[in-house]
């Protein structure tokens, strides 16, 4: 028998040791689950480099992905376009949160009964209910009889606001706001 090195000689007499002991023991009781564990990830490696090595198979995902993209027709105005949205987000995500909280609010006046009679009973009061089929009809006639009269003017818009009517319904719009800005903060 050869005689054991003195490096060989210092392996042996660390191995000696308890803990050594114990961590070669807890090696060997987990070598199948080692071994399992390492040629799972050899198949996988090896299906991996089959993939990347089968250049038929990579032509066909880029021609695929490729004729997909083109079928999106986007373009460097699309590119812009989406940059400046991205932009424009810090700006956007308030308003956003301002309509979630009108329809929320809406959603609430819709399924309660008394609110949605109260702004029934406060929409009478500027167009009689009953009435405003008859109004809305006799309103759609007299807009095609007089479909080609003159542009509405500034000036003309500024008399249809003195408008009684107007006033009243402008009045009662800006209520609704205020309460739909003070319930919503």
């Amino acid at each position: 028998m050869a005689t054991l090195g003195p490096e060989v000689s210092n392996v042996l007499k660390g191995l000696e040791k308890e803990e050594q002991v114990e961590s070669l023991q807890y090696l060997v009781e987990k070598l199948p689950e080692f071994v399992s564990s390492v040629k799972v990830l050899e198949d996988k490696l090896n299906f991996v480099v089959e993939a990347l090595s089968d250049q038929q198979s990579l032509s066909m995902v880029v021609a695929d992905t490729e004729r997909k993209i083109e079928q999106l027709r986007i373009n460097e105005e699309h590119f812009e376009a989406m940059l400046e949205l991205v932009h424009t987000l810090p700006k956007l995500v308030p308003v956003v949160k301002q309509m979630e909280n009108i329809m929320d609010f809406a959603k609430d006046v819709w399924g309660d009964e008394r609110t949605f009679e109260a702004i029934v009973a406060g929409v009478n009061d500027v167009i009689p209910i009953k009435q405003g089929a008859e109004i809305i009809e006799e309103t759609n006639e007299h807009f095609k009889a007089n479909e080609d009269m003159a542009p509405v003017s500034l000036f003309g818009l500024l008399r249809m606001l003195k408008d009684p009517t107007i006033q009243h319904g402008l009045k009662y719009l800006q209520s609704f706001l205020y309460v739909v800005n003070k319930r919503t903060q």
